[in-house]
């Protein structure tokens, strides 16, 4: 039996909790003392059925002299084919022109012109395109240069600072021992 998770393990007994008389209507309870104290005999030599029995050996043992050793036979099994050469490789067929596959329509001249200023329109917005990544590429070029001399300017301040400092107390020693 299986479910969505699996295989179910079912337990031996039926999950019989044996406090039914098992189909035994006799009555007879002296001759189940009997049975019972057969059944726990076996059921202490019983093994479980996934153990494997382990025989220790201490020297290996050579067989018997005149008698011949066991060897296999030979293996009857084919030996494996090679595979069948794979197939060439496929050629791509010929480019498909797609506009012969459009039919021709009659259009007034005015819608025509109209469809080629939608594609000049696409041009013209492409240039744009291309002018915006221009003009934000010469924005990252003014930030980058903006941010390194503000940079030049903290640390010509913070050197400023510190020579202030210094001239400041050679002042006040030289007022000391003036």
């Amino acid at each position: 039996d299986e479910t969505e998770d699996g295989p179910v393990d079912y337990p031996m007994d039926g999950g019989d909790d044996g406090d039914d008389d098992d189909g035994d209507s006799s009555g007879d309870d002296a001759n189940d003392e009997k049975e019972e104290d057969e059944e726990e005999e076996e059921e202490e030599h019983l093994a479980p059925a996934d153990s494997a029995i382990v025989i220790p050996t201490d020297e290996l043992v050579a067989p018997p002299e005149g008698t011949d050793p066991v060897i296999p036979p030979p293996c009857t099994v084919p030996t494996a084919l090679p595979s069948p050469p794979l197939p060439p490789p496929l050629h791509m067929p010929p480019p498909v022109d797609r506009r012969d596959d459009i039919p021709k329509t009659e259009m007034p001249p005015r819608k025509r012109l109209g469809l080629s200023t939608l594609g000049f329109r696409v041009v013209v917005d492409s240039q744009r395109v291309d002018l915006l990544m221009e003009d934000m590429i010469a924005h990252q070029e003014t930030i980058q240069i903006v941010e390194d001399e503000a940079y030049t300017a903290r640390e010509a301040w913070a050197h400023s600072i510190g020579l202030s400092q210094a001239v400041h107390s050679e002042l006040q020693t030289h007022q000391e021992q003036v």
